[in-house]
């Protein structure tokens, strides 16, 4: 009874895929409100002007874009964190925060090798030929062993979700005691007592209405899989027996040779077997991530993560570029594109904290109801039956049984907690903050961990170069009328060019767009100080290696425009030559040892000694303990003949390993993002409210730990480290990424209990693991993002929070958005948001007491009716 319960009296809390739908109109003027440009929620319904007031319309429709790249990343870090030797716990006593699905699903791709594989074993699987395709007859034997390329629907539930309105709960209560009191009507009743018949046919009625009360609650649901359907690809150009045919993608079975076009729609998972320079695909669909990824056909080291794959072409996504075959591997559900859309489908398992509570409250009703039952029996035994056995029968105990168990029943309970958590979320709204499920209301309350990411959440993602190294001269920018000798230097022309070229940030009327906040910081940095526009048109580049959080760094190989080669050449401070000029910027401490050399002011190049590695070492840990992001600008000649542009993935694995050594540094940026206002207030609040605060970034360690200090986050001035972990006071501490991945659980048992934590050098992975680690020592944990890469986190923390003005896939997966319009208040909003998830609970403990003590005096006339009967019909016989 506890558990069918909760699923009907709060049948309205929808879980995280089931999101409560915001009215266009409205969340468009508040994105506008403040702010020139601002991205609109991608879970928006379109309604009709009726319903532009109604605080919760229906959820009519899922972009699958939003909803299928979080279920994606967050299945691709775990396989990743698998491979750091940190394995998701998926034991009994944790289901309730790891999913079995997920974890299915992760296995099986952990176990995937098709590309890594060799292509004649992929042959021989599938009895296919690379030339002809599969025989007609072969065809007919993989479509037995394999089935037609297909997603599968999930299972609608509307049997159960159907017995759930009817019988979950106090219904089914309801509905035994309506029957019985029309038995007691007839046969039972001699002569038929015409109150029964209406008792009966009133607890039906009561049971009906709460049905239909369940099904109105529960009306909103998920579209994922009809949005999905429509983005598989319909035919395809399939070579069968030799010949080029178009066929139906739901025709096509593992063996089959596909052809690659610009503009296909690729039908099923298929390994590139064939392939043009510039094949590419578009996996927005999957990753969100609209960057084209550059195809190969050369098979991957074994283990590498398949998901991440360059050398298979996955079901829904696009070729953007190129040409090339592909053999298909994998058809209907058993496609990444398949599972993905298959979890994405399907309820979060797990309980909230209120529906815990809920469910406890209902256990002790029962426990109640059961023991006035039992007694009620035993008077009528061992005396009412007794003494007057011709005045109390069956039937009459049968009422008296039904009177006892209706009369203990706090039926308006349902109601009364729906009406609770829609008000309260209502009043959240008014206060610019959306929550997107009820349930989110009480699980506010319950809060114990709140995980802040730094950049763009506890700073103002403002970044400014405010600090900066060019040879051995520092310079402030606030300085620079005074020392700007120091940029008229080759160096300094170097940074600028890197800075400039190494960059996905563009400036369009003075103002840098695109690409990450570093990116616009260190751009308007060299538009600062000379000509953007002027070093593009000096420089062609042939290939860019994008910034990611793994490796945390930028390469761009460039080589000059030919009109001006010596020139450009010879402002850097090279000789005119013919090799490729190869740019790098990355966190000094991942590439400073890299470096061998340096360039003079004169633009001569010296070998870069230990002391001035250390120089540099000690300018970055000066800088970052002042809260600066700190970023190396190196250079290399590559030679022509080493790489063959062609074939471009081939040509990224060599410049990752130029930077393994031989580079020419530079110079060093420091970056100021300073931290939101009155952000330290609000933390003080949170610690005060008894919640732990938790901040986790991919900075360098001492410019995390300083940015917390400011925030108010680390208090104390001893933080301990990982090595002493046993020794500690449990109060503050600092981890990084690479320590993280050799922590046993002992150790993490003893991470979590510290009251003040900073983890920096984080990847994505380690954000998800980290989150799963505090839920599986008992924490109940909110985490706030803006990313792509944060998506996972949010989705699997109890409370994701993200505000307005970030990616569309990071709202998807929130539970709040805060959309105050002033960004120095906009976290005042978590602390008014906590404030009424608190008063969710304290108004259903002032509900429930307003509720019981009805049910206490509705007890007593059953009593009175039984004792009186006893005593009226006994004077009768006297009399």
């Amino acid at each position: 009874m506890e558990s069918t319960y909760t699923e009907s009296t709060i049948s309205k809390l929808e879980d995280k895929e089931e999101t409560i739908k915001f009215d266009e109109s409205e969340l468009e003027e508040q994105s506008h409100r403040g702010r020139d440009k601002k991205r609109r929620l991608s879970f928006h319904s379109r309604h009709s002007s009726a319903s532009r007031h109604k605080i919760f319309p229906i959820r009519e429709s899922v972009d699958p874009g939003s909803v299928l790249p979080t279920v994606f990343r967050t299945i691709s870090h775990n396989i990743d964190i698998e491979k750091n030797h940190q394995p998701i716990d998926s034991s009994d006593d944790n289901d309730d925060k790891v999913d079995k699905a997920d974890a299915a699903a992760k296995t099986k791709f952990s176990n995937y090798s098709f590309n890594s594989d060799d292509i004649g074993d992929i042959v021989e699987k599938f009895k296919t030929d690379l030339t002809n395709g599969l025989s007609a007859s072969q065809y007919q034997e993989n479509l037995k062993a394999y089935g037609i390329n297909k997603q599968s629907k999930p299972p609608s539930g509307l049997l159960k979700r159907i017995f759930m309105y009817f019988f979950g709960g106090f219904g089914l209560l309801l509905l035994v005691g309506g029957v019985l009191c029309i038995i007691c009507w007839k046969p039972l009743g001699s002569p038929p007592a015409v109150a029964n018949l209406v008792l009966g046919v009133i607890l039906l009625v009561v049971f009906l209405i709460q049905a239909g009360f369940n099904f109105i609650q529960d009306y909103s649901s998920s579209k994922v899989m009809e949005s999905i359907h429509s983005l598989v690809a319909s035919e395809i150009m399939c070579i069968r027996d030799g010949q080029k045919i178009k066929i139906s993608s739901q025709d096509l079975v593992p063996g089959d040779i596909i052809i690659f076009a610009p503009g296909v729609k690729i039908p099923a998972d298929a390994r590139v077997i064939s392939n043009s320079p510039d094949l590419s695909f578009d996996r927005a669909i999957l990753t969100g991530e609209s960057k084209p990824i550059m195809a190969t056909s050369f098979s991957e080291e074994p283990g590498t993560n398949y998901l991440e794959s360059s050398c298979i072409a996955m079901q829904g996504t696009f070729c953007v570029n190129g040409t090339g075959r592909g053999i298909v591997v994998s058809t209907g559900d058993n496609t990444i594109f398949g599972s993905i859309a298959q979890l994405s489908s399907k309820p979060k398992t797990g309980l909230s904290p209120l529906q815990s509570e809920i469910i406890r409250f209902v256990a002790i009703i029962s426990c109640i109801i059961l023991f006035l039952v039992i007694l009620v029996i035993v008077v009528w035994c061992a005396w009412l039956h007794r003494d007057y056995p011709d005045w109390i029968n069956v039937a009459n105990l049968i009422i008296s049984i039904v009177s006892f168990a209706i009369a203990t029943i706090p039926e308006s309970l349902p109601v009364s907690i729906a009406f609770v958590l829609l008000l309260t979320a209502s009043k959240m709204k008014q206060h610019q903050i959306l929550v997107k499920s009820l349930h989110m209301c009480g699980t506010l309350a319950s809060c114990s961990v709140l995980c802040f990411d730094k950049t763009g959440t506890l700073t103002q993602n403002n970044m400014k170069v405010t600090l900066s190294c060019i040879g051995d001269k520092l310079h402030e920018e606030s300085e620079k009328e005074e020392n700007n000798d120091i940029f008229d230097s080759c160096a300094a022309t170097q940074v600028f060019t890197i800075g400039a070229l190494c960059n996905e940030a563009t400036i369009v009327n003075d103002t840098a767009l695109g690409g990450n906040a570093t990116d616009r910081a260190i751009l308007q940095f060299v538009e600062k100080n000379t000509s953007t526009e002027n070093l593009k048109n000096k420089w062609m580049k042939k290939l860019d290696i994008p910034f990611n959080s793994k490796d945390k760094y930028m390469i761009s190989l460039v080589e000059p425009v030919k009109t001006t080669a010596t020139s450009s050449w010879n402002e850097i401070g090279f000789e005119d030559n013919e090799n490729f000029l190869l740019l790098v910027k990355s966190a000094p401490d991942v590439l400073i040892d890299n470096c061998q050399f340096r360039m003079n002011e004169n633009g001569t190049l010296q070998p870069l000694t230990t002391d001035e590695i250390q120089y540099y070492k000690d300018i970055q840990r000066k800088w970052s303990s002042d809260g600066k992001r700190v970023i190396l600008f190196a250079s290399k000649m590559v030679s022509r003949q080493s790489l063959n542009l062609a074939d471009r993935i081939t040509s990224a694995n060599k410049l990752k390993e130029e930077i393994g050594s031989g580079l020419i540094f530079m110079g060093l940026v420091g970056i100021e993002d300073p931290p939101r206002k009155n952000i330290d207030h609000v933390i003080g609040i949170l610690r005060d409210a008894g919640i732990k605060i938790v901040m986790i970034t991919g900075d360098f360690e001492l410019t995390g730990v300083s940015i917390a200090k400011q925030c108010g986050i680390i208090t104390s001035e001893k933080i301990a480290k990982v090595n002493t972990l046993g020794d500690s006071d449990k109060n503050s501490i600092s981890v990084t990424g690479p320590e993280l991945n050799s922590l046993d659980e002992s150790q993490w048992e003893q991470l979590v209990a510290h009251n003040e934590l900073v983890f920096t050098r984080t990847t994505p992975e380690q954000k998800l693991l980290i989150v799963e680690k505090f839920q599986k020592y008992g924490q109940v944990v909110g985490m706030t993002g803006d990313g792509i890469n944060d998506a996972p986190a949010l989705k699997q923390s109890d409370i994701g929070i993200s505000i307005l003005d970030v990616s569309d896939i990071a709202k998807e997966a929130a539970d709040l958005i805060l959309m105050n319009s002033d960004a120095d208040q906009l976290f005042l909003s978590i602390v008014e948001a906590l404030k009424f998830g608190r008063l969710v609970f304290e108004n259903l403990k002032k509900t429930i007491c307003y509720l019981l003590p009805p049910c206490i005096v509705d007890q007593r006339p059953s009593w009175c009716c039984t004792c009186s009967a006893v005593c009226l019909e006994g004077g009768r016989r006297s009399f």
